[in-house]
């Protein structure tokens, strides 16, 4: 039993860094430049479809294919954000994502099917001390800590990063120093579109998918932002780890369906407890 309890934990736990990263994304955009991009679950499916069809199409391998996904996505993002967001402010900019969202997902639907499709590349399980632990899950969660260390890397010790982060504090104070704000936030976007991209790439390892992957995650990372925190690097991988486990345990223990209410319900707690996050700065 202790070995199924430990098991579980390490999935939950590998999920966990994987959903971060889907995190990490939203963060940055909805922290940085105040967008609540409800587009950001597609820029998820689509980086699984790009996997996919890299991979039983011309035999690319699988954990290559996020050298095709993040570009993509980047300048997708970019130009969604130079041509249209970058137009709209407030509530008006959350429609306009939710339209893109509505609009993109439709057209996978159109192009791909409806039906499920999976890279079945990595198979079985790593067997340490009786411990059972799925190869794909612990790959993929590496790449995605990867992922995320390189992000935050970037953000702190690099030009853009740094103007980034002085965008997050002060928008009006960034441009007075110079910092050119609308070029940063297109750079920003692609960013925040890119990270769940490879996400995806990683998820479709683990998973079946279909068009609608990205409903389900985009709940997700709204959960995990806003239990660690809007704009608070280390509050998203805590709260990515946080509901990881919290869904395995809850799958583990027989309640299939409640672990994929998870989201919403940790979403209420913290909403009514502590509105900010767990790391996030009282107003």
């Amino acid at each position: 039993m202790f070995e199924a309890w430990v098991t579980v934990l390490i999935s939950g736990l590998a999920m966990g860094a994987i959903y971060a990263l889907v995190a990490g994304g939203l963060n940055l955009t909805w922290g940085v430049m105040n967008v609540v991009n409800m587009a950001h679950g597609v820029f998820l499916m689509l980086g699984a479809y790009i996997t996919f069809m890299a991979w039983s199409y011309w035999g690319i391998n699988p954990l290559f294919t996020i050298f095709l996904s993040f570009p993509i996505l980047f300048a997708l993002g970019a130009l969604i954000n130079r041509f249209l967001v970058r137009r709209t402010v407030g509530l008006a900019s959350m429609l306009l994502t939710f339209g893109i969202f509505m609009v993109i997902e439709n057209l996978a639907v159109v192009g791909f099917g409806g039906m499920y499709r999976s890279v079945r590349f990595f198979t079985g399980s790593y067997d340490v001390m009786g411990i059972f632990v799925s190869k794909p899950r612990i790959i993929a969660a590496g790449i995605a800590v990867a992922m995320s260390l390189l992000t935050y890397w970037f953000l702190k010790k690099t030009k853009i990063g740094v103007a980034i982060r002085a965008i997050s504090l002060d928008r009006m104070m960034a441009e007075q120093c110079g910092v050119n704000t609308n070029q940063i936030c297109t750079i920003t976007f692609g960013i925040g579109a890119a990270q769940p991209a490879v996400a995806g790439s990683l998820m479709s390892l683990i998973f079946a998918f279909n068009p609608m992957l990205g409903r389900v995650f985009l709940v997700k990372a709204f959960a995990i932002v806003v239990l660690g925190g809007m704009g608070n690097f280390l509050g998203a991988l805590i709260g990515g780890l946080t509901i990881g486990v919290v869904e395995a345990v809850i799958a583990f223990s027989g309640n299939l369906h409640l672990s994929e209410a998870a989201g919403f319900i940790i979403i209420i707690l913290i909403l009514l407890l502590r509105p900010s996050g767990i790391m996030g700065r009282r107003q």
